[in-house]
């Protein structure tokens, strides 16, 4: 019987321990986690009250120092998951499991290494997105591939759908190839490095919206930071305004006023937005209740929108 420890989070985490709990040749011997508060936010379970129902060993070390390092080297694993766990293992870690280290990522490595890869593919209007199962060695996303899966990105879709539904698709993947794991009949795919992009964690930066964007980044942007996430933003009049939905808004090139300038205020407090090379119509934005029960907004003709 083989000893895996977990280190994960959220759902794909614990659908992945679930479907393991029914094996019977492994044991999950400890399920490290790093939980964070949008968690609950984003409607994900417990990982935490998810081990106590199933009388699992649960850690949640604020770091992964020596003392935590001796702690897991005790363990003797055979096999370790990393299912969107949010720390980097040192090689120390990465030589205690001789079966290694397994991480699920959302993206096609080598493309969109690095952390919320989701975000930076709706970022860049991708078509095509997917999940990897690899080998974690000493890089970032770097180890060897064991399978991906192809999704193709719906043009509606939100930033957390997409990581809800990749993560998703991982769990299967992951159910169809552990055992081909356990038996150690994987063939080992190394990356093509030349082809790697890596792009940085989130950041509160990357909420603002650049008005000297073309329509459709604008507009991926705000798809892709909506409810429940924290939103995108742009100022007016001193005031920070989050921006829920838009959609393109069709009307004469003449009437274009540049960058982020707004052009026409609807009584349901929408609003047109000129752009670079054309215009968007706000649908949803953080004001809006505000202006349907005060009749009253910031918001008028002839403001312009600061980054």
């Amino acid at each position: 019987m083989k000893r895996i420890v977990i280190f994960g989070n959220q759902q794909a985490a614990i659908d992945c321990a679930g479907w393991l709990l029914n094996r019977h040749d492994v044991q999950i011997i400890a399920f490290v986690g790093c939980e964070k508060p949008q968690d609950k936010q984003y409607g994900y379970p417990s990982t935490s009250f998810f081990c106590r129902e199933k009388n699992i060993p649960f850690f949640d070390p604020s770091t992964l120092d020596n003392a935590f390092y001796e702690l897991f080297k005790r363990w003797r694993p055979d096999l370790c998951l990393s299912i969107y766990y949010r720390r980097i293992f040192n090689e120390r870690y990465l030589s205690v499991p001789p079966m290694g280290f397994i991480n699920m990522h959302p993206s096609l490595l080598p493309k969109y290494r690095g952390s919320m890869p989701t975000l930076w593919a709706l970022f860049n209007n991708e078509k095509k997105a997917g999940v990897t199962l690899h080998y974690i060695d000493r890089g970032i996303d770097t180890g060897d591939i064991i399978a991906q899966k192809i999704y193709s990105v719906p043009p509606a879709i939100t930033g957390y759908a997409l990581h809800r539904n990749l993560m998703g698709f991982g769990f299967h993947l992951f159910k169809k190839i552990f055992p081909l794991v356990l038996t150690g009949r994987i063939t080992r795919i190394k990356q093509n490095h030349t082809e790697a992009t890596y792009f940085s964690a989130y950041n509160e930066t990357l909420r603002a919206i650049d008005w000297y964007s073309p329509s459709e980044r604008i507009l991926s942007r705000i798809r892709t930071l909506t409810r429940p996430y924290a939103g995108a933003v742009a100022r007016v009049l001193n005031k920070d305004i989050i921006f829920w939905s838009a959609r393109k808004y069709i009307l004469s090139k003449k009437k274009l006023r540049g960058p982020g300038k707004i052009v026409k205020v609807q009584k349901n407090g929408a609003f047109v937005v000129s752009t670079i090379d054309g215009f968007i119509l706000v649908t949803d934005n953080s004001l809006s209740e505000t202006f349907q029960k005060k009749r009253q907004t910031c918001i008028a003709v002839g403001n312009t929108f600061i980054l």
